[in-house]
């Protein structure tokens, strides 16, 4: 079984299913879906807890895996989606501040918190304004909310996001760019170029 490619080994699963086949393709594919993880999350003890949620919905929805002989980088996706929310999970409802001009390579903002002597309209504006962010970011195609949420909730470089998407940098300077503009006329509104984030 070991001598089989990906694509026999995902066959193999799919008329057996009893782990065997998944068991080498996980051996196969572990430390570069791992590594991946943890350049997400910056935690060991956090990324394997990102590989456990990939690998078993990989397992789950292996069915779903249209190119077989693709089983690698389909798995690297499912952890990139798990580490995202693994980080999404961790931060505060009103969430982080970044820059979105694209004066300079993003940086992770702190949590909102209200100057002790604002108002309670000014907390309420601000989580308005929060909750506009997150929806105008679930608007973008779906190839444009990984690169933004990086490099402004997270406070990845280009350089990082381009190895943790397997992008080149031009293409991840060019979607994140392409991703402001599509975001600019949604936040014009709140008539300011920083955004509460998740």
């Amino acid at each position: 079984m070991q001598n089989e490619n990906d694509a026999e080994l995902v066959a193999a699963e799919r008329r057996s299913g009893d782990g065997r086949a998944f068991a080498v393709l996980v051996q196969r594919h572990y430390r570069s879906a791992y590594r991946r993880a943890l350049a997400i999350v910056g935690d060991w003890s956090e990324a394997e807890d990102v590989m456990q949620d990939a690998l078993v919905k990989a397992y789950l929805h292996l069915d779903q895996l249209q190119e077989a002989a693709k089983f690698g980088g389909w798995l690297q996706s499912i952890v990139v989606t798990s580490a995202l929310m693994s980080l999404r999970r961790k931060i505060p409802e009103t969430g982080r501040s970044a820059n979105i001009d694209g004066s300079g390579a993003g940086t992770a903002g702190t949590p909102y918190q209200p100057e002790e002597s604002a108002a309670p309209v000014d907390e309420l504006l601000a989580a308005e304004r929060s909750r506009a962010v997150h929806d105008a970011i679930r608007s973008l195609p779906e190839k444009y909310q990984q690169p933004v949420r990086l490099f402004h909730l997270n406070g990845c470089s280009y350089k990082s996001i381009a190895h943790i998407l397997n992008l080149p940098l031009g293409t991840v300077q060019s979607l994140l760019n392409r991703a402001r503009k599509k975001l600019q006329p949604l936040l014009n509104a709140y008539g300011t170029d920083t955004f509460c984030c998740l």
